[in-house]
């Protein structure tokens, strides 16, 4: 520091005091120029001279005043240097191809480099990925683990410029400065991992399966099952308190739900081996909250996921963050349920509804179908003779396969409204009805879903990512065969003495026919019923059946599709629909993928319909969840018939996607 000082009184006694005395000296010989010419030119001269001798003074000090300069900055630089090599963190130099170009000590004892390592930094830090060399702009900030350290390692490009246009520099170095996160990260993971996971369980068949036993075996089942949930979760170190009959609330920390998380829940599996001679096992649904900012928080999302899992179909695990969910299990097919209880308790609500309501707006999905379209009327014809309410069926696109139903009601066309239309009619006090879908972006106009507060969800599909979430009441059933079935149960309850018209009764028919393949999947005691009361109401089994006939160019596009079908793990069909002549190409590979499980050996059935800029997938099964291999598609649906939508791809990326798919599938089977 003495040597700056020095230098600072030499520049300033050699160059900038003469320099400020001969700035005065001009000043005074201006003055006297004005007043005193004499004078002002016997100071001109001693100024001349002045400024002989500065310049004099300067040549002959010049060299030992850039002495001086040079002197310091080799000082500064060695200082600089020691403070580098002796820096209390590792510093290491790169080139611009990754090779360690110098380090300082604290580097080779970090590295364990008893002298200067010049080969790749890769080779000194297998994690390191040199591909960030070379994407680095400036300054980049990442972490690396190196043996059983974490670093954060700020990079940091540095740029030479060259003294002379004529002489170029290439390149440059990178500098990486290394700060041990080792402990941040485990204070990190050890606060993580204390952190809090609540979960509920329900008994999905518990009543079901009491109704069937002798009373003496009734509290031997509770109790296995009981101990069978609290073994499980008290071997993670977890909370189980039973709060129902069939309800359970479950606390562990998220460490130990990891591991359950690993092992993909295996008590969905264990609880079905708890039986006491009888053929009927019990099955569970699980619900977690996780990683949520407070307790209360983390049990909504519990409870949120609970009713996720119910309207799945149980039998599965789902996993709620306040970002995202995860599903695990539900590869059992729903049991269906003999008894009505949900159905009056949810009609009884809609009533409510309706009551309140000045105009009801029914839509289903988009490309709309019988089941959808079945649906939507039955509702109109309930509000409309039983409620004296204003409604609507907001229809756009009428697929071919829809027409003969369409037209029955040609001399009712006051029934139908556009989605432009249904928009511009909708106020925020209006109740808009879902039916056959419970994801907002398949309705047909989901902008309604927008403009109405209150929105009523009727499916029988299960719950998805993309579900409605402002629905003041859903009704979601995955047992049924059909959202026609459910429609059909409740317009007893909307009134004793309701009477239907014949179309009504042969669009909701035709509703279930579709979706049960003529009765012969997903059929239960209530599907039967509820087709025996549509036909005591006047459907025509005739009539529908000559109504959903197709046409020779419709039947030989499915007979076109089978034949080039490829079979896949000689159990899975994969076809595809590339007719671009059919007005209705999604409707004729579903078609197609019902009649491939017609075919000896074949479980799942999928055909790939390129339509619009998509690829429609449609997906059927008799004992393979379809439905979640459309899942991982962005897709959903039911157990045996699903789909899903894909976009930029070709049909060659579609057919791989289903293929992994399946194969993540078929894995997750064998290891249950």
């Amino acid at each position: 520091m003495n040597k700056k000082y020095g230098l600072d009184d030499q520049f300033n006694r050699n160059f900038l005091w003469p320099i400020l005395a001969a700035l005065l000296m001009i000043l005074v010989d201006a003055y006297f120029m004005l007043h005193n010419m004499h004078v002002a030119m016997a100071i001109t001269g001693v100024i001349l001279l002045y400024l002989l001798a500065i310049i004099f003074n300067c040549l002959r000090r010049k060299e030992a005043f850039f002495d001086e300069i040079l002197d310091m900055a080799t000082q500064y630089g060695q200082v600089q240097k020691r403070l580098i090599q002796e820096l209390a963190l590792p510093y290491i130099l790169l080139d611009e191809e990754g090779g360690v170009f110098w380090m300082n000590d604290d580097a080779k004892a970090e590295f364990h480099q008893e002298s200067n390592f010049h080969g790749g930094i890769s080779s000194l830090i297998p994690e390191f990925d040199e591909t960030l060399i070379e994407q680095l702009q400036d300054k980049a900030e990442v972490t690396v683990q190196a043996e059983d350290k974490i670093y954060s390692v700020q990079m940091e490009r540095l740029g030479f410029e060259a003294p002379a246009e004529e002489v170029s520099i290439d390149g440059g170095l990178i500098s990486l400065v290394f700060y041990d996160k080792t402990e941040f990260f485990r204070y990190k993971t050890e606060v993580e991992d204390q952190k809090m996971v609540f979960g509920l369980i329900y008994l999905d068949n518990y009543d079901e399966t009491l109704s069937t036993m002798e009373d003496v075996k009734t509290s031997l089942l509770s109790a296995l099952l009981e101990r069978k949930i609290k073994k499980y979760f008290n071997a993670e170190d977890g909370i189980v308190r039973k709060m129902d009959k069939d309800k359970f609330m479950i606390i562990l920390k998220a460490k130990n739900f990891k591991h359950l998380q690993e092992e993909r829940f295996t008590l969905l599996s264990e609880i079905k081996t708890v039986n006491i001679g009888d053929d009927i096992s019990v099955t569970i649904s699980m619900g977690f909250g996780i990683d949520a900012g407070s307790y209360a928080e983390t049990m909504n999302l519990a409870r949120a996921a609970i009713e996720i899992a119910l309207g799945r179909g149980g039998d599965q695990a789902v996993i709620k963050s306040p970002t995202e969910q995860a599903y695990y299990g539900g590869a059992t097919s729903q049991m269906n349920r003999n008894t009505r209880v949900k159905a009056r308790v949810k009609a009884q609500a809609f009533r409510e509804l309706v009551q309140n309501s000045e105009h009801i707006f029914i839509m289903g999905h988009s490309m709309i179908d019988i089941d959808a379209f079945g649906a939507a009327i039955g509702l109109y014809r309930a509000i409309d003779t039983v409620f004296g309410k204003k409604a609507n069926v907001v229809i756009d696109s009428v697929p071919s396969g829809m027409k003969p139903f369409l037209d029955l009601y040609k001399n009712e066309k006051e029934i139908f409204l556009t989605g432009d239309a249904a928009r511009a009619e909708i106020t925020p006090e209006s109740l808009v009805v879902v039916v056959d879908t419970n994801k907002s972006s398949l309705c047909e106009c989901p902008q309604l879903l927008e403009q109405a507060r209150n929105v009523v969800v009727f499916d029988h599909h299960r719950l998805g990512a993309d579900r409605i979430r402002n629905s003041i009441l859903a009704y979601i059933e995955p047992y049924a065969s059909s959202v026609c079935e459910m429609i059909t149960e409740m317009l007893p309850y909307f009134d004793e003495n309701i009477r239907i018209q014949r179309a009504d009764a042969d669009c909701l028919y035709a509703g279930i026919v579709i979706d049960t393949h003529n009765f012969m999947s997903k059929t239960g005691v209530r599907t039967f019923e509820a087709a025996a009361y549509l036909r005591r109401n006047g459907a025509d089994v005739t009539r529908v059946r000559q109504m959903l006939r197709e046409d020779m160019k419709t039947y030989k596009s499915k007979a076109e599709i089978v034949l080039h079908t490829e079979v896949y793990q000689e159990q899975f069909a994969i076809g595809v629909c590339e007719n671009e002549e059919l007005e209705s190409p999604t409707i004729v590979g579903a078609q197609a993928a019902d009649e491939l499980l017609n075919i000896i050996g074949i479980k799942a059935s999928f055909v790939l319909t390129p339509y619009k800029g998509q690829i429609y997938v449609s997906a059927r099964s008799e004992d393979i969840n379809v439905q979640i291999i459309m899942e991982r598609l962005g897709g959903g649906g039911h157990s045996t018939t699903a789909g899903a939508q894909l976009k930029n791809c070709t049909i060659a990326e579609a057919k791989t996607m289903i293929e992994e798919a399946v194969d993540q599938l078929m894995k997750e089977r064998k290891e249950q």
